[in-house]
């Protein structure tokens, strides 16, 4: 894996950089570097399928809690005015 000089090893990298590669916020190059270590350790591999499975989880919880209606306008409301 190619990043600065840290001072981590590969697998701390992957770790400090977890979140930002399950959201999709790394550059192409950084995603790949992370990608082609997920590719040689397991233990890394695991950890990034459990940071994608628990944001699944929570995206799901999120997604069946309805919203009230008077906070969907109010935020239709804040949008409008930003425009």
């Amino acid at each position: 894996m190619t990043f600065s000089a840290t001072g981590r090893s590969e697998c701390e990298d992957v770790l400090w950089l977890s979140d930002a590669y399950v959201d999709h916020e790394l550059s192409v190059q950084r995603r790949l570097s992370v990608l082609a270590h997920l590719g040689e350790c397991a233990r890394c591999w695991e950890l990034i399928q459990r940071k994608t499975r628990w944001k699944l989880l929570l995206r799901s919880a999120v997604n069946s809690v309805p919203i009230p209606e008077a906070l969907r306008e109010q935020v239709r409301i804040e949008q409008e005015s930003q425009c």
